[in-house]
């Protein structure tokens, strides 16, 4: 049953993101060896108001932010520890909390973000992946934004319902992946509602 109540942010959550690597051009993604000089990180800046989720499964909201390597993960898997997080110096891209050390990513290979989140009946209305979208906003080397409210890639890893969900939000830049050469960089703003 969808909610008619409007929709309450959970989280915010800024990232400024510089996004390169050391892979040659068709290189498949995974482990490369650096490149002394050309620093590429993925990190969340400390920021009042800024919070992931608590524990599980209690509270709603953001519990990490994965860059997968493209389309070789299925969405409805728990994404901790994944064979195919993008991965440098041994490494894996996985954004856990603000204020951590940088993550480091290859350039010239394909990725997905995808956001997981949990909701919770501490602040939903209705405990389901229809009640709760993730809106992405991405700048500088490239730009896109959008949400799964419109693109419906919405894809529940835990139910348990009537209480909680754990969801996977994909971002996938329609299907085809992102991209970024050397020394690129993206900034990304994520954002979690859910029906309150």
């Amino acid at each position: 049953m969808t909610s008619k109540l409007p929709w309450a942010t959970v989280a915010v959550i800024i990232i400024v993101a510089a996004i390169g690597a050391w892979a040659l051009y068709g290189t498949p993604a995974g482990e490369v060896p650096p490149i002394v000089g050309q620093p590429a990180t993925i990190s969340v800046p400390t920021a009042g108001g800024i919070a992931f989720a608590g524990g599980i499964p209690t509270d709603s909201g953001i519990e990490n932010i994965y860059i997968m390597q493209h389309g070789l993960f299925e969405n409805t898997e728990n994404l901790t520890s994944h064979e195919n997080l993008q991965t440098y110096s041994g490494n894996t891209a996985v954004i856990e909390d603000t204020g951590q050390a940088a993550e480091n990513v290859p350039y010239e290979n394909l990725f997905d973000i995808v956001v997981a989140v949990k909701g919770h009946t501490d602040n939903m209305a209705y405990v389901n992946k229809e009640n709760m979208y993730v809106r992405i906003v991405i700048s500088n080397a490239f730009s896109d934004d959008e949400s799964t409210v419109t693109t419906g890639k919405r894809y529940d890893f835990e139910d348990g319902t009537p209480t909680f969900i754990r969801t996977n939000h994909l971002f996938d830049n329609d299907g085809n992946g992102y991209r970024l050469g050397a020394g690129d960089n993206i900034a990304l703003t994520v954002t979690y509602y859910c029906y309150k």
